[in-house]
């Protein structure tokens, strides 16, 4: 079997942490609420079918019981979609949130000091650059007029 590839995760920075958490849960709660509807749709299409079913094939008492159960199923399954909805809304709000936090603080905070501190790298090794060949120049003449 083939080892499962580790991700890493963004512990180096929260802001990081926070933008991708967020898209997590967003992403997640997207699908949840899919599946969600889903399953609650397809309750009650085979409740409506049984019920349709039913009508045909029983007796009135036993037509009315089975009415009033399959009634509780369907007033279940509406409430439970709503539940699930609002429940799966929080969950992508908190997730929205998270992300846009995450990602305008990484943006306006966290970034340009790493850009800064590219730049200052950069200026740093054009001048250690420079240095060098000036040590370099420096010792050619140096042994230039060793060798005279």
């Amino acid at each position: 079997m083939y080892p499962i590839p580790k991700l890493p995760v963004p512990t180096d920075n929260i802001c990081k942490f926070y933008a991708i958490f967020g898209i997590l849960l967003v992403i997640t709660s997207l699908t949840l609420s899919i599946l969600l509807v889903s399953n609650t749709n397809q309750t009650i299409y085979e409740t409506v079918l049984q019920q349709i079913e039913d009508d045909k094939l029983i007796a009135d008492d036993v037509k009315k019981a089975k009415l009033l159960v399959q009634e509780k199923v369907l007033s279940t399954a509406l409430e439970n979609r709503k539940f699930g909805t609002v429940c799966l809304s929080i969950v992508f709000t908190i997730g929205i949130v998270l992300m846009t936090h995450g990602m305008l603080r990484w943006h306006r905070e966290i970034q340009p000091l790493h850009d800064d501190i590219l730049r200052l790298e950069r200026q740093k090794l054009i001048i250690d650059r420079a240095m060098a060949h000036h040590e370099y120049k420096e010792a050619l003449k140096a042994s230039a007029h060793k060798s005279d």
